[in-house]
């Protein structure tokens, strides 16, 4: 079988389907592409999907461990009720911007199978006072599936407490290296992850514990990275995963000073608004990184990623407390249905984390 390029992962992960909580079919892609690249598997409780690459140095591993994280969920929907109409009412799962639900193209997984549906409110000809200028909060949107009826809504398998996502499915645009896609955060991720293991494969030269994890409810709370980073208790911890790109007209760069196409974030910081969580990664580590990446020309950029939290936040508290940092990507118009990055700002991240592998 020919190995799968790059732009082919990430087209691959980003179509599949994993709701935060419901990430089981991104799951299966994840297990069906690190197929042979790891020596034990786990899937926990609540479905993180564990990859242990055991060190090779003179027989015996060392005792230095290091777990990369990459979160395998993304945002969606749940139908919380089925009008008389046939009309669907819904709830977010995870951060959504509502501003940009409306007029989107939903895909509900009933038991039955995939009924597709378009979220809906009134027309601009009937709205009233200020309704044209602020935006439409999701409890006054519906989903529309064609049907006329509750009775016809529950022929089709739609039921209360089914998981919807975006229907649309992910490109390249015109023929350049950016990426457009429903989920690139976190999926792109995840094709970062098996180019790495893949490369370590063909080296045969990891002398650590690698512990090559794709997590669970990231964008709900960054919830399933804490337990398996207490299971697994690394000396050391590196996040895959999409940073904000502050390189369009309408965001000050200084709030979000990466770029796409300049290649990989090194973090140094991150926060969100109202959270206790975050992380301050120690300058040990950044340091390192910093130096990994001159030493080897991979071009990087300093992350401070205000506003926004990755799997870090939870794992950096886990065990007794564990060294971690960050390796991101670019993305531009995350936590929506057409997220933005860039095949080199990957690969970037990449070339860093085998360097890094292979300095400890």
């Amino acid at each position: 079988m020919t190995e799968k390029s790059l732009g082919e992962l990430l087209e691959l992960f980003d179509n599949a389907v994993g709701v935060s909580g419901y990430e089981g079919e991104a799951a299966q892609v994840l297990f069906a592409e690190a197929r042979g690249l790891y020596d034990d598997y786990l899937e926990d409780a609540i479905g993180n999907q564990v990859y242990h690459i055991k060190g090779k140095s003179g027989g015996e591993a060392k005792t230095k461990s290091l777990l990369v994280a990459a979160h395998i969920d993304e945002l969606g929907f749940m139908v919380s009720v089925i009008e008389e109409s046939g009309l669907l009412r819904f709830f977010p799962i995870g951060f959504h911007d509502e501003r940009l639900i409306i007029n989107q193209e939903l895909a509900v997984h009933t038991k039955n199978g995939v009924v597709c549906g378009v979220t809906g409110t009134k027309p601009p000809h009937l709205a009233k006072n200020d309704e044209l200028t602020t935006f439409i909060p999701v409890h006054d949107m519906f989903i529309d599936i064609g049907v006329s009826s509750k009775e016809e809504a529950a022929k089709l398998g739609v039921a209360p407490g089914d998981i919807v996502s975006f229907a649309r499915r992910g490109h390249f645009l015109n023929g350049t290296c950016v990426y457009s896609g429903k989920s690139v955060d976190n999926r792109a991720g995840l094709a970062v992850m098996i180019e790495v293991m893949r490369r370590l494969k063909k080296e045969n030269s990891n002398t650590i514990d690698l512990y090559m994890v794709g997590t669970v409810q990231e964008e709900y709370g960054c919830r399933g990275a804490l337990p398996v980073a207490n299971r697994i208790k690394p000396d050391i911890a590196i996040v895959l995963d999409v940073s904000i790109a502050g390189d369009i007209p309408c965001i000050d760069f200084q709030a979000a000073p990466v770029k796409m196409g300049a290649g990989a974030c090194i973090k140094f910081y991150e926060s969100t608004f109202g959270s206790p969580l975050g992380m301050a990664v120690p300058q040990k580590l950044s340091s390192a990184l910093i130096r990994i990446a001159e030493e080897n020309n991979i071009p990087y950029q300093h992350d401070f990623m205000l506003g926004g939290i990755t799997d870090g936040s939870t794992i950096n508290f886990a065990a007794y407390g564990i060294l971690c940092g960050g390796i991101s990507f670019p993305s531009r118009y995350i936590h929506s249905a057409v997220g933005l990055v860039r095949l080199d700002d990957m690969r970037a991240c990449a070339d860093l984390l085998v360097a890094y592998i292979k300095s400890l």
